[in-house]
This record gives C-alpha cells, structure tokens and sequence, in this order.
C-alpha cells in the first residue's frame, strides 16, 4: 500500500507538473522552450516515453497514457491562461492608488480553488495510468520515482 500511494503521488506530481512545467525548467533554454506549447508537448512526451520504455509498456498501454496525458495538458493549457489572465489583473488592481484586498483575495481562492480542482484530476489520472499497468511496471515506475524524488530532494538541499 506505501508503494501504491508513493506511486499516486508520484504520478499526481508528474501531471500537475505539467500545469506549471514552464516554471520548473532549471535553464533559460528549457524556460525559453517550455513557453511554447508545442515544444512544451513534445519535451514532455520524450520524458512520458523514456520512463514507458523503461518499464517495458506495450503500444496499448502507450496509447493510453498518453490519451491521458494529453488530457491534463489540454486542462494545463487551459489554466496557464486562467493564470496570466489573474495575473494581469492582480498587477492592475495593485497599482490602482486603493488595491482592493477583498478582491485581490477572491483571485487567490479563484486559483487555489483552480489548482486544487486540478489535482484531483491529476490523481484520477494517476489511478486510471495505475489501471493499465502490471503490477511489475507498477514496481518499477514506483522505483523510478522514488529515484527522481530522491535526486530532487539532493537538488534542492
């Protein structure tokens, strides 16, 4: 069960990632890359088949992932312009000669409530992915995030 849980969590990560990639990437060339959807799809679908070919997915288990995948980065899309959208606004209400705080905190919940709603979502994908994979595949994607957990934890001392 600690396995399975570390793995959902793991997984959830991964996908919420995917809503925030662009902010992640170490070097101004990620950064520059990841500001471009398309560049953005595909970087991320290197990494999706790298760790799929890892575990020995088959082409259905592929497809499916990646359906999946393609979900949350449709939703990601889709709240990196909710976000610049709050971000215009909060910037503008800011430097109004009286910011309205009420305000300013309704955009905070508007988007902790954005974000949370998105991780639910990232954690049924997480079941759903878990669904299509054996329990040896299951063994090892877990293995591969506790080592990726592991080097970030060791980054970011």
């Amino acid at each position: 069960m600690k396995k399975l849980t570390l793995m959902a969590i793991g997984l959830t990560a991964a996908l919420a990632a995917c809503a925030n990639a662009d902010e992640s990437a170490e070097t101004e060339t990620q950064q520059s890359a990841l500001a471009q959807p398309d560049m953005r799809q595909r970087m991320i679908n290197h990494r999706i088949d790298k760790v799929l070919t890892e575990i020995d997915a088959t082409d259905a288990q592929r497809e499916q992932i990646h359906a999946v995948k393609d979900r949350m980065m449709a939703q990601a899309e889709d709240m990196h312009g909710v976000r610049d959208e709050t971000r215009q606004a909060a910037l503008a209400e800011l430097r109004s000669d009286n910011p309205d705080s009420e305000k300013l905190h309704a955009m905070v919940d508007e988007r902790v409530e954005d974000m949370r709603q998105m991780l639910h979502e990232a954690v049924d994908a997480a079941v759903e992915i878990h669904g299509t994979l054996t329990p040896e595949q299951r063994d090892e994607l877990a293995q591969l995030i506790e080592e990726k957990m592991a080097e970030h934890e060791q980054k970011h001392r």
